[in-house]
């Protein structure tokens, strides 16, 4: 008996990878296209100046990617484990004692009815 293992079959997604990747980037043209078009025939509403360039948001969405993977970059050093974390052995605890026997509550007292004149 061998101890190789057939493959698994290809998902959808590995079969139609070309496909899916030609999508995409035909949706970013056409995006492109979309934001060339619209900067020569319709008017943009920016509240910066450099809202005006064409392609500003592809960069600007592009330069806080590449930010998102830096900084998880850096704190992946910051919160990493050594590989051999969950192997350790274990320290024994301190025993623990048993807890007090819970008691049970004192009976209610009967109050006495109020007894008072009223002075007027």
């Amino acid at each position: 008996m061998s101890d190789a293992r057939e493959p698994l079959p290809e998902s959808a997604i590995e079969r139609n990878a070309v496909n899916i990747q030609r999508a995409v980037v035909g949706v970013c043209v056409l995006l492109l296209l979309a934001d060339v078009a619209f900067t020569f025939l319709g008017h943009r509403h920016t509240h910066f100046g450099f809202e005006g360039y064409i392609g500003v948001y592809a960069l600007v969405g592009f330069v806080s990617y590449v930010g998102l993977v830096l900084s998880a970059k850096l704190l992946r050093k910051l919160v990493m484990r050594p590989e051999d974390y969950y192997d350790a052995p274990v320290v024994a605890a301190a025993p623990v004692s048993e807890p007090a026997p819970v008691s049970e509550p004192a009976p209610a007292t009967e109050v006495a009815p109020d007894t008072t004149e009223d002075p007027s």
